[in-house]
């Protein structure tokens, strides 16, 4: 005697460790989530999968202007829900430290798009459009063909602005490309005067580039002094 039967979803999560901004659209949000719908959907009626996916959305404020306990705490909300795994998260800042948590405590593999090398282990996978490590070979390169010689940087003061001034220092020396000088800047959104001001008191030529390295951004912004 043979029956048909149902059973539960399998569940993955999605950590967003920033806060949508109020008023965001919601077909914005939908051009997210309607992709998941439809690919697990037909992965179902394909045979491909037997079971349907559910998809489980948190989103919190972590760094830059929450906290990363917050975005571990939720990583753990999703595994307690019996998420298989969790897209997120995806902030540097946020990703590496979880994923120490992750290895410790939690076990569940988590699928980010952070572009830092040091979020990477056993229990976290990355798939970035770039990275940390090869944007500012990118940005070196870009300066060499423009022919300069000679450049200021603006550094955010985080885990990101860290890592890209350290590979941006070892392309530029790579190009024969002087760094005049460095000039910390906020984490978030704040006057830069100051900094900039710095940069041109280095005596950077008019043909120098002052390169915001910044997490806020996926490519440098550029600007003439």
């Amino acid at each position: 005697m043979s029956y048909e039967s149902t059973a539960e979803p399998i569940k993955i999560g999605y950590l967003m460790d920033f806060r949508l901004p109020e008023g965001f659209p919601k077909t914005y949000f939908e051009d997210l989530t309607q992709p998941f719908d439809l690919v697990f959907k037909q992965g179902v009626e394909r045979g491909l999968i037997d079971r349907p996916i559910e998809i489980i959305y948190r989103e919190v404020e972590g760094l830059p202007k929450g906290s990363v306990k917050a975005v571990i705490d939720a990583y753990g909300e999703l595994c307690d829900e019996g998420c298989l795994a969790i897209f997120g998260p995806s902030i540097t800042d946020n990703a590496v430290p979880t994923r120490e948590a992750i290895e410790e405590r939690f076990k569940v593999p988590a699928i980010s798009v952070t572009g830092s090398d040091a979020a990477l282990g056993e229990w976290f996978f990355a798939f970035p459009m770039g990275s940390l490590t090869d944007e500012p070979i990118f940005w070196t390169d870009l300066l060499a063909k423009g022919g300069h010689t000679e450049v200021g940087v603006l550094k955010e003061q985080s885990l990101v602005g860290e890592t890209y001034l350290s590979n941006f220092r070892k392309a530029c020396r790579h190009r024969g490309i002087r760094i005049v000088a460095e000039a910390p800047i906020a984490q978030t959104a704040q006057d830069v005067s100051e900094a900039v001001c710095t940069l041109y008191d280095a005596k950077a030529r008019r043909s120098s580039i002052a390169a915001s390295v910044s997490g806020s951004c996926s490519s440098i912004p550029l600007w003439r002094l």
